[in-house]
């Protein structure tokens, strides 16, 4: 009878002790990367530009855009003469606006704009948490700095006052409104700061480079007046020339080519 009682006695602690080792085994999960393990890639930190990019591309192909072609910006807007030929011009040219005309607006806003902000406020809160950062990562700050510049100043442009968000997760609570001057001034900060970062051409395709950085600048001086109650021509032209100089930029002398 004892030796039975020590056998089962023997099982009981063997099950304990299977059953409590099986609390603290530690899987790897394959499927799923931590911020700091995705980073520690070189080119994943590259790579974490594209989100912002992709955002940059839905822009180009826009409300805004079309508003501000139909405006008087090219000889006529192709989207507008694929349908009656008054879609945007009536709206934007000849200031014929009606109720429905809201969801653009809406869509020039939230998609345009504010999701250009959003995804580079997202994938800066990354970068920007990554302990021991490589050097690269300055450049790549810059780059996503520069483009929520941009989309920042194009709300500006089109709406005047707008909320200068520019936290990922920020409650929506604490988001204001900013006067134009608020907004003007953070841009002009933002790229002077960051432009001395970039590189003097784009590799790949779509990212910033000083030029484009100077020729953000150039608009944001060319239209101070109205943005701030102050002219800021001698700025504009001073990066401007740098563009055309530094950067070799130029015009063909065929009209046309240049489009």
């Amino acid at each position: 009878m004892e030796k039975s009682i020590s056998k089962f006695t023997v099982q009981i602690l063997l099950l304990t002790f299977v059953c409590s080792a099986c609390t603290k085994l530690e899987t790897k999960i394959y499927s799923r990367l931590t911020t700091e393990e995705f980073f520690n890639n070189p080119k994943a930190i590259d790579n974490a530009q594209d989100l912002v990019t992709t955002a940059l591309v839905t822009m180009g192909n826009g409300e805004q855009i079309r508003y501000s072609n139909s405006s008087g910006g090219e000889l006529w807007n192709l989207y507008d003469r694929q349908t009656d030929g008054t879609k945007y011009m009536e709206k934007s040219y000849k200031h014929i606006f009606e109720p429905n005309d809201e969801k653009r607006w809406n869509l020039m806003w939230a998609r345009d704009f504010y999701a250009g902000v959003g995804k580079a406020n997202l994938t800066l809160s990354e970068l920007e948490g990554i302990p021991n950062k490589p050097k690269s990562v300055r450049k790549v700050l810059a780059d996503i700095k520069v483009a929520r510049a941009y989309f920042l100043f194009q709300a500006m442009d089109c709406f005047g006052n707008i909320p200068l968000d520019t936290l990922y997760g920020a409650d929506p609570a604490t988001v204001k409104t900013n006067t134009r001057l608020e907004v003007f001034n953070f841009i002009e900060k933002e790229l002077k700061e960051n432009i001395p970062f970039l590189d003097t051409r784009t590799t790949p395709k779509n990212r910033m480079n000083k030029y484009v950085g100077f020729t953000i600048l150039a608009q944001l001086y060319l239209n101070a007046q109205v943005y701030t109650g102050t002219a800021r021509y001698n700025d504009a032209a001073i990066y401007l020339n740098k563009i055309i100089s530094e950067g070799g930029y130029s015009l063909n002398t065929n009209f046309v080519a240049n489009f």
